[in-house]
């Protein structure tokens, strides 16, 4: 009789962490997080109506951010002159 061994698979599935928890530990708000969603910044996956984020798009962000690729100018607001009544 011939048995068949379980052999382990290669293929991992790549490490998952909680998008709430990835923003609470750099600390960052939800709007924050949100935001970076939308703008493409991040990549994050979807399963079962909650967002999960891989440990190579954190490391990708992470990455990008300290190479200053989302840096903006600070724009300062003008002074207004009021009118002299």
């Amino acid at each position: 009789m011939t048995t068949l061994q379980n052999t382990p698979t290669t293929t991992a599935a790549p490490a998952l962490q909680r998008y709430d928890a990835f923003l609470a530990s750099i600390p960052a708000s939800s709007t924050t997080g949100w935001r970076w969603r939308k703008e493409g910044m991040i990549r994050t996956t979807n399963i079962a109506g909650r967002c999960y984020v891989s440990a190579a798009a954190i490391q990708s962000f992470l990455t990008r951010a300290e190479a200053g690729e989302f840096a903006k100018e600070h724009k300062t607001p003008a002074v207004q002159q009021t009118r002299a009544a």
